[in-house]
């Protein structure tokens, strides 16, 4: 029953994405009383929970503290996956998203602008750092069978395991 109102749900939520693209805002009823849209909520919302895991993670890696060393790479891509559900809560709260991309060559006294090179930069830092975090274990794991082990191999970009300097040289790079 879950499966089926989870299933029921999502294909209630593609039917409102595809009109958000092809009608844009005109369907929420913004105006002088109500300003934003729950994209706009939404987005907050998962930045501050994107920032709240990075915050997690750095209580591992910067501040080296035992007793939640073992959340610190779940942080590092739950926050990733927060940062890309809330460009994505952006990106349909704009009203015509196929022009996101234009924010790139924007006017630098732009707050949009600005935002979007500070969190293009946050998401650089997330996935350098998570690939960092993870590479003793994309190493251990290359052997694996199937799809896991070729991603491995893949992502680890070397076939040797870790010497225990490069291992205290990645610790050190996590916490700077």
């Amino acid at each position: 029953g879950f499966w089926a109102l989870a299933i029921v749900a999502f294909l209630v939520g593609l039917i409102g994405l595809y009109d958000r693209v092809v009608h844009g805002i005109s369907g929420q009823n913004v105006g002088s009383y109500v300003t934003w849209g729950l994209q706009v909520a939404a987005y907050i919302y998962f930045i501050g929970l994107s920032a709240g895991a990075f915050l997690l993670s750095t209580l591992v890696y910067v501040f080296n503290i035992k007793q939640v060393e073992r959340t610190g790479k779940l942080a590092l891509f739950t926050a990733l996956c927060l940062l890309v559900a809330a460009m994505f809560a952006i990106w349909t709260e704009l009203g015509h998203p196929e022009r996101a991309w234009r924010l790139a060559f924007g006017n630098l006294g732009s707050i949009m602008g600005w935002l979007m090179y500070l969190y293009t930069s946050y998401f650089l830092l997330l996935v350098v750092e998570l690939w960092v975090a993870m590479r003793p274990d994309l190493i251990a794991w290359r052997h694996t069978g199937c799809l896991r082990g070729a991603l491995c191999r893949l992502l680890s970009f070397r076939y040797a395991p870790l010497s225990p300097a490069e291992l205290v040289r990645d610790r050190k790079v996590l916490r700077i």
